[in-house]
């Protein structure tokens, strides 16, 4: 709901949507109509069609519940790479890295630059830790 739209202009349309569909099972549900419906005025209805897809998903394959390792969530529809990540992290603390367009850039130039530190035998900075969690990252 948030995409490219004030905190403030969503705030009601939010707690109307909750009070309508409380619950991924009400959601998977209702009619699409309904849904674009309690979504309306907020634009981008793709997001509503693919929530509510995944909602529908969510109820046949999964009993409502949302997987919790980023690769099956992946699956679902509407959830790409990034939102996967963040949500296996966050909601279930899968040691994933949540990498959006400007890290993976700031990592593309790093590891140019770690290369070449490599080459000259200084190989002490790393972008992104081997292993552990995202808050283990080594400075």
């Amino acid at each position: 709901m948030l995409q490219q739209t004030r905190v403030a202009a969503v705030l009601d349309h939010y707690r109307i949507f909750l009070e309508r569909f409380p619950n991924v099972q009400s959601l998977a549900a209702a009619s699409e109509d309904a849904v674009l419906a309690a979504w309306s005025g907020l634009g981008y209805y793709r997001r509503a069609r693919m929530l509510h897809q995944c909602a529908r998903e969510l109820a046949q394959k999964h009993a409502g519940r949302f997987p919790q390792r980023a690769e099956d969530l992946q699956n679902l529809p509407g959830i790409g790479r990034y939102t996967a990540a963040a949500v296996a992290s966050i909601a279930f603390a899968e040691p994933i890295a949540v990498v959006d367009g400007m890290l993976s850039a700031l990592c593309s130039d790093s590891s140019v630059a770690i290369e070449r530190r490599r080459k000259s035998g200084n190989t002490r900075r790393r972008c992104l830790p081997a292993r552990g969690p995202a808050t283990s990252i080594r400075r």
